[in-house]
């Protein structure tokens, strides 16, 4: 994941551009998806950030920590995963990951080397501390976006309120009663309809996350299962055999009804199964 300033103020002034460019490179999903995506990336960034300074709380010096193994595994999920941010607060000073060098025994180094080191210890540990601020309040803002999504529309005429019934609080959806792998079809069936694929990485894998906070939008729950269905019944699309096994004979029927009998949808499974 690319971090995108570590300010709220960046990030805020970003967002809008980095929505829209998600947007364009996968024209099946909208801002819901997005947010749950970069909510699920700066919670795992957060954490991180917690973990590597609690390290220092606890080491409470430059020697024990770098001899720290937790320190160590937290220090390398930072690295192959937010390599912007490990390079601005661990590349600059002395070495932490180069088994080459040994700066592990006090007894070795002068005292103006240690000042140097306990230093930057002080100072980085410090930068921790305020991008681990940075990054709640940007959960925050990105949390105040999707309630500010999910709020219904004020209705603009008196037409729009005849047989409703309005409270003062907006509960969530309900989990919808569909078991997953339907949702997953039906999504499936959507994406090739319009030429397009799942979120797959380079290696030709699913992107599990991407997955997951589509299937929280779709069913109502945690997205797991939706994952799972997907993976499963990918490749089945070309095989109508396959599908009728694994969902009955009816399941174009089940699939329309969830695409509320989509007239363009309905000709295209009519067309190709």
């Amino acid at each position: 994941m690319e971090i995108y300033g570590c300010s709220v103020t960046d990030y805020s002034d970003r967002y809008e551009e980095r929505l829209n460019l998600y947007k364009d490179k996968f024209e099946d999903r909208d801002e819901s998806i997005f947010l749950e995506r970069e909510m699920i990336n700066f919670k795992d960034f957060h954490n991180v950030l917690v973990s590597i300074f609690n390290c220092f709380i606890k080491n409470n010096d430059y020697h024990k920590l770098i001899n720290d193994p937790q320190f160590i595994n937290h220090l390398n999920h930072l690295q192959n995963n937010y390599n912007d941010v490990f390079k601005e607060l661990f590349q600059i000073g002395p070495p932490l990951l180069d088994a080459n060098k040994n700066v592990s025994n006090p007894d070795d180094i002068k005292n103006e080397d240690n000042r140097g080191y306990i230093f930057y210890f002080d100072f980085t540990k410090e930068k921790v501390d305020n991008l681990i601020v940075s990054t709640k309040r940007i959960l925050k803002y990105l949390n105040n976006k999707k309630l500010r999504l999910q709020k219904p529309r004020t209705p603009e005429s008196e037409e729009e309120y005849k047989g409703s019934i309005t409270t003062k609080e907006t509960k969530p959806p309900k989990p919808s009663k569909i078991p997953a792998k339907w949702h997953a079809l039906a999504y499936l069936i959507e994406l090739k309809s319009k030429g397009l694929k799942p979120p797959i990485n380079t290696e030709g894998a699913f992107i599990k996350l991407e997955l997951e906070a589509i299937g929280r939008i779709k069913t109502g729950l945690k997205g797991q299962g939706f994952y799972r269905e997907v993976s499963k019944h990918y490749k089945d699309l070309d095989k109508p055999e396959i599908l009728n096994k694994s969902f009955g004979k009816d399941w174009k029927d089940t699939i329309l009804k969830l695409f509320n009998s989509n007239i363009v949808l309905k000709e295209y499974i009519d067309k190709h199964y």
